[in-house]
This record gives C-alpha cells, sequence and structure tokens, in this order.
C-alpha cells in the first residue's frame, strides 16, 4: 500500500508541475535556415513584429549663455594683442637658456683644460666632479 501511494503522489507531482509550466507558456524550439536551434515563446514560423525606431537627427544645444557669449568676445579682443607678446617671452626664454648654456659650456671647456695642464693632488677628485656635473648640465638642457 505504501509503494502504491508514494507512486501516485509522485505521478501527481509530475502532473501538477506539467500543468503549471503549461498555463506558464510553452516554449518553442524552431531550427533556423542555417542549422541554428532558438528558443521562443511564439510557434516557429511566426513573424515576428520587430519595429526600427526612426533615427532621430542630432539635437542642437541652445548656444552659448549670455555669459560666455561675453567671454568670447573679451578673449577673441585680447588675443591678437598677447601672442606678440608671448612670442617676444619665449623668445627671451631662449636667449637665456641658450646663454646659460653657453656659460656652461665654457665652464667646462676651462675645468678640462685644467685637467689637462695639471692640477695639484687635492684638487684633482673636485675638478673631475665638476667636468661629471657640467656634461650632466648640458647633455639634460642643452642641445
Amino acid at each position: 500500500m505504501r509503494i502504491s501511494s508514494m507512486v501516485l503522489s509522485g505521478t501527481a507531482s509530475t502532473l501538477l508541475i506539467f500543468s503549471i509550466a503549461a498555463q506558464a507558456g510553452s516554449i518553442h524550439r524552431c531550427v533556423g535556415e542555417h542549422g541554428e536551434v532558438a528558443y521562443s515563446h511564439q510557434p516557429c514560423g511566426t513573424p515576428i513584429d520587430t519595429r526600427i525606431a526612426p533615427v532621430r537627427g542630432e539635437v542642437e544645444g541652445a548656444g552659448l549663455r549670455p555669459g560666455e557669449k561675453a567671454l568670447l568676445r573679451q578673449l577673441s579682443r585680447r588675443a591678437p594683442d598677447s601672442r606678440p607678446a608671448r612670442r617676444a617671452a619665449r623668445r627671451q626664454d631662449t636667449a637665456k637658456k641658450e646663454y646659460a648654456c653657453r656659460q656652461k659650456q665654457r665652464a667646462l671647456d676651462a675645468v678640462r683644460a685644467t685637467l689637462r695642464r695639471g692640477y695639484k693632488p687635492g684638487r684633482g677628485e673636485k675638478l673631475r666632479r665638476r667636468r661629471r656635473a657640467y656634461e650632466d648640465y648640458l647633455s639634460t638642457f642643452c642641445s
């Protein structure tokens, strides 16, 4: 008796599960033209309504705000006047750098001449350190 009640309860539960699945909707297995498998809640061969939303043109902004327009006008008036000043400042900076490079090169030449000419034993290490420092400066900041 126990076995038959277990079989009946198992059968009843299986039927209950399938009836719930049938109520929830059915799933259809469809095979496409190239053999690919697709699952759908609609029967196979039923045309699916696909609509493509129309592409809207780019939305244009409202433009510049009044404060931004005023700032742009102010910058456009000032820009031509400041460009020559910037160029002159850049030329002056370049001239200063070139002058510093020439000075370092002269100092390096003097140290090399001293090393070639001869020096007291205590000055040798100091002269070599200065030579390395000048060479490092020239290789880093001067072309």
